[in-house]
């Protein structure tokens, strides 16, 4: 299934940016504050709530030091 706010993507999985930002040694509030956006904005991303938009998930990316990819729910074929 596609992304809904970054067509062309996998769909988001806000659990592997949690475990992303934990390893990485950052708060919430250091994560959001790199981003430039709030706190709540990013715990929404964690829980799936909500997708961040294409070039929040590139920043994720680069602040994580991951592939945006390791942000997509994976998919199996059947």
């Amino acid at each position: 299934m596609a992304s809904k706010n970054n067509p062309g993507l996998p769909s988001w999985e806000g659990r592997s940016l949690k475990l992303r930002r934990i390893s990485a040694g950052l708060t919430l509030v250091e994560l959001a504050a790199l981003l430039d956006v709030s706190k709540s904005t990013v715990s929404r991303w964690e829980r799936g709530d909500n997708e961040p938009p294409s070039d929040h998930v590139a920043k994720l990316a680069d602040i994580l030091e991951t592939p945006a990819l390791a942000f997509a729910r994976e998919t199996k074929l059947v």
